[in-house]
């Protein structure tokens, strides 16, 4: 895995190098090149008749657009939440049954549909639930791709992202703790009382195509102090500059001991 083993220390170097305040948190940005996996699938061709003939990448019986009545009877347990313009509701996916959604309205139409993939603490069944979103938009949207260039046809079973965030995260962490003891040993102490730097993680995935109507983007989010990570799936009207972050890597910091870092567990296979 050397290859994109660099990427990943060359961003912990940076990391390293940069201060980090609780009012002014630090900012990196990693870069990963990843190499080819064993198992491939042939580049899609397209997106299918269906969307093609909508020019919209469907991922639920909704469209983006739709009156607000008509879209609030294509979800289940409709609950209006404290602004008049937001709902909580369960999402019938195509591709992964029902699933926790939030709904937001601009006047009478739906404006957003956010799908929650994962929330836990398990990366395998994150990546695994990642996967069934890219593979039916790989399979119908004509490609996907996660963060970095990983092109989910070319990791068709999930092994190589699996890989590749479990090294990044473990590899931060890792220089966090190795940065606060240099720096402890340089003030002469062993332990800090005013707590410790963390790390939160984001990194986006998406069809490789866009649809005239819609726009699909992703969202990998990992905070290191509960240990937490949450999948979400946007489906807005167009692209939302704001879903992307300033950077990859942001620090902070939080009052308490550093939770205990998990063991890096070997790759295992992802079923599809």
């Amino acid at each position: 895995m050397n290859s994109w083993c660099v990427g990943a220390c060359a961003a912990i170097a940076c990391l390293l190098a940069t201060p980090s305040r609780a009012d002014d948190p630090a900012t990196i940005d990693t870069q990963i090149a990843v190499p080819k996996t064993g198992k491939e699938l042939p580049p899609p061709t397209g997106p299918d008749a269906a969307s093609v003939a909508e020019n919209y990448f469907a991922v639920g019986p909704w469209r983006i657009g739709m009156p607000r009545e008509e879209a609030l009877g294509k979800f289940g347990s409709v609950e209006a939440l404290d602004s008049p313009t937001s709902y909580r509701a369960v999402a019938r996916s195509h591709f992964a049954g029902d699933l926790p959604a939030e709904l937001m309205f601009s006047g009478d139409q739906l404006q957003t549909v956010q799908l929650q993939l994962y929330d836990g603490a398990d990366l395998e069944q994150a990546v695994q639930n990642i996967q069934q979103a890219l593979m039916y938009m790989n399979d119908h949207f004509g490609g996907a791709n996660f963060e970095g260039g990983l092109k989910t046809h070319k990791d068709p079973e999930g092994k190589l992202l699996l890989q590749v965030l479990r090294h990044t995260v473990d590899s931060i962490e890792r220089g966090l703790r190795q940065a606060e003891a240099d720096e402890a040993k340089k003030r002469k102490r062993k332990t800090s009382s005013k707590g410790h730097t963390a790390f939160e993680m984001v990194m986006n995935f998406r069809a490789e195509l866009r649809a005239e109507n819609n726009f699909l983007m992703g969202e990998f989010r990992y905070r290191s102090d509960p240990q937490r990570i949450v999948v979400s799936l946007y489906d807005d009207r167009d692209y939302v500059e704001s879903r992307v972050p300033d950077a990859t890597v942001m620090l902070y910091r939080v009052e308490g001991e550093r939770p205990a870092q998990a063991p890096v567990a070997a790759p295992t296979s992802l079923a599809r």
